[in-house]
């Protein structure tokens, strides 16, 4: 589990990259008021919305997971 990013992964690059090529305004790891511990990845404060964006490994997708060692 330590090895797992848990900011500025591929996807969500690639996700950031074209939400601002769109002209989107968004903010990256915003802390969460309603839960402290947690951030979202991008917060669009404009419309109160959080993303998070969750790669192959937390779902467990068959595909690309691998399990731990």
């Amino acid at each position: 589990m330590r090895a797992q990013h848990s900011v500025n992964m591929r996807p969500e690059l690639a996700l950031r990259r074209a939400l601002q090529a769109l002209g989107f305004r968004y903010r990256v790891n915003l802390p969460l008021p309603a839960m402290r511990r947690r951030r979202a990845d991008i917060t669009f404060v404009r419309w109160r919305t959080a993303v998070f964006v969750q790669g192959c490994f937390w779902h467990a997708c068959p595909e690309h997971s691998h399990a731990p060692k």
